[in-house]
């Protein structure tokens, strides 16, 4: 399936002369390059992505179809007819025809078979005297990635890029720790800056000092950036328009109207440069570009495909992602992140006086269903201003999601983007009357 967008094109084309009176193909290609290592020993494994979708509109109803290496013509047939026989009712949201996405760069060549970053990173940790007894598994996934979509509208784009992602996780007699990073190029990758991110999570996790009991009830603390990126994407997730058009329906009303505080300000990026999800169109065809979801603690805005904006009767804002061709779009984040302040992270913590210094999740924040309670585990120190800081592990947060935003009382200078947070980005964060117990 080299020519996708012949291939695209042939399916649209044999679904309308089945008699389909909308269509959709979309089409994910491309070659992989796996390298891990275990015990010491490096593994390498290739793939050739090559999975299409089929989407059609006929009789007042709608059917999704997708498999490996199909027909086109035969998967249209079959579309069509399964779709008369048993598609659910639906409408056609379709993206027209548009000017060829651009400020997307054209993927670099993958290479044949490069083991250097594994290895290096291997060397890293096994030269690092505090990592002894730790035991290493790694991997780095190359992937030239290619996406086409073309409809009965006269839409018809690709775009193509290369992503690296890069995992570690560290196992011990402490337990373990992971970090994770991503770039565009191979070049951009820091092995002996991952094996340093390693030994400081290791250091903190095997830290013998004892741990301090900490008062149950709200306190004020600072959130690192490392725990801040959490609450950002927990806040984005709530955000998306089909939860607005089902359990959090009250959110439309709230347009115009303060639900943070006026540190805060959420913004969707799909072309932030550098970004892990930029891309130049989403998953249904709509350009991308920059939405503030929060500007200065006020609701500006939600992620939307083209039926939630139709809905809701507002414009698109290419917020459209499919987790598998399989899979209808839904709005999801791109590159979700909060805006940086004007305050250093040691400042903020300066402000603290008698409370927390989270510099970490140990449990990853997350939310309670679609109830708004954002719950973690948070290691860092307890501060009083007549104590030094006394290091506290595991200790439990709560907080409704949306309070706790209107709580953010200053955000720091630097945004950091964290690839186990799906992408997300965050400064720290100085919060009032963060709940502890």
């Amino acid at each position: 399936m080299r020519d996708t967008l012949s291939w695209a094109h042939a399916a649209v084309e044999a679904a309308a002369r089945a008699g389909a009176e909308h269509a959709e193909a979309y089409l994910e290609t491309g070659p992989s390059t796996r390298v891990t290592v275990h015990g010491g020993r490096v593994g390498v494994s290739r793939g050739d992505r090559a999975e299409s979708a089929l989407r059609v509109w006929c009789d007042g109803r709608f059917g999704l179809y997708s498999g490996e290496d199909l027909d086109p013509v035969e998967l249209a047939a079959r579309a069509v007819a399964e779709t008369r026989r048993q598609g659910v009712p639906g409408t056609a949201f379709l993206a027209g025809p548009q000017a060829e996405p651009t400020g997307i760069a054209a993927p670099s060549v993958l290479p044949e078979d490069d083991r250097t970053f594994v290895t290096r990173l291997a060397d890293a940790v096994a030269a690092d005297p505090g990592l002894a007894g730790w035991h290493l598994s790694a991997g780095h996934v190359r992937t030239a990635f290619r996406r086409t979509l073309v409809n009965s509208a006269g839409l018809a784009v690709e775009h193509q890029a290369t992503a690296h992602d890069v995992w570690a996780w560290l196992e011990g007699s402490a337990g373990h720790v992971r970090v994770a990073c991503w770039a565009a190029d191979a070049g951009e990758l820091d092995a002996t800056g991952l094996a340093a991110q390693l030994a400081d999570q290791a250091t903190d996790l095997t830290d013998d000092g004892p741990a301090a009991e900490v008062p149950s009830g709200p306190c004020t603390a600072v959130l690192s950036p490392a725990a801040a990126v959490d609450v950002v994407r927990s806040a984005g997730s709530l955000l998306r328009a089909d939860n607005v058009l089902g359990d959090l329906r009250p959110l439309a009303d709230r347009i115009g109207r303060r639900i943070a505080g006026s540190a805060v300000s959420l913004i969707d990026d799909g072309r932030l440069p550098g970004g892990s999800r930029s891309r130049p169109f989403d998953d249904e065809g709509t350009p991308t570009g920059r939405t503030v979801l929060i500007e200065g603690g006020v609701l500006t805005g939600f992620l939307h495909t083209l039926e939630t904006a139709h809905r809701l009767g507002l414009p698109a804002n290419g917020k459209a992602a499919r987790t598998s061709t399989a899979r209808l779009p839904r709005p999801m984040p791109s590159n979700l992140y909060c805006a940086a302040g004007t305050e250093s992270e040691a400042e903020l913590r300066e402000r603290v006086g008698t409370g927390l210094w989270i510099t970490k999740f140990a449990r990853p924040g997350r939310l309670v269903s679609n109830t708004g309670r954002f719950t973690a585990l948070a290691n860092g120190h307890w501060v009083s201003p007549h104590a030094p800081p006394r290091r506290v592990r595991r200790v439990p947060v709560t907080a409704n999601i949306f309070q706790l935003l209107r709580n953010v009382v200053a955000c720091g200078t630097d945004v950091v983007f964290a690839p186990l947070a799906g992408g997300t980005g965050a400064p720290a964060m100085l919060v009032d009357d963060l709940v502890v117990g």
